[in-house]
């Protein structure tokens, strides 16, 4: 973007007018090289998180993500808790295994999903 580009263009600036300005200040070659370096390093670092955070879509696995998210929510509502001690339930008596209520959403467990993007 034009906000992005332009903050790009003065930490650029800033950064290659750093040294003489820091050098005509009285600091030794050494010290404004550190200081320089130090300076650049976190700078330019926060210039790279400010461009991950304005695009976070590009960066972050958001399909995967929601897929493994859309199973477990699945997998959560077809599961049927553990009977209580001494609980009878129904649906116990027609012999319907865990298999046969989850087959609906997936036969494979959810940690077995690809993360390929492309799938």
């Amino acid at each position: 973007t034009l906000y992005t580009s332009h903050t790009s263009r003065l930490l650029v600036f800033y950064l290659f007018w750093l040294p003489p300005a820091l050098r005509m200040s009285g600091l030794s070659g050494a010290v404004t090289t550190v200081v320089s370096m130090v300076a650049g390093f976190a700078m330019l670092g926060l210039d790279e998180i400010s461009h991950l955070f304005e695009q976070p879509f590009r960066v972050i696995p958001m399909y995967q993500m929601s897929k493994r998210s859309m199973l477990g929510v699945a997998d959560c509502l077809t599961c049927r808790p553990p009977a209580l001690e001494g609980e009878v339930r129904e649906d116990d008596e027609e012999g319907l295994s865990q298999r046969e209520l989850t087959g609906y959403w997936s036969t494979t467990d959810i940690s077995t999903v690809s993360d390929n993007i492309m799938e």
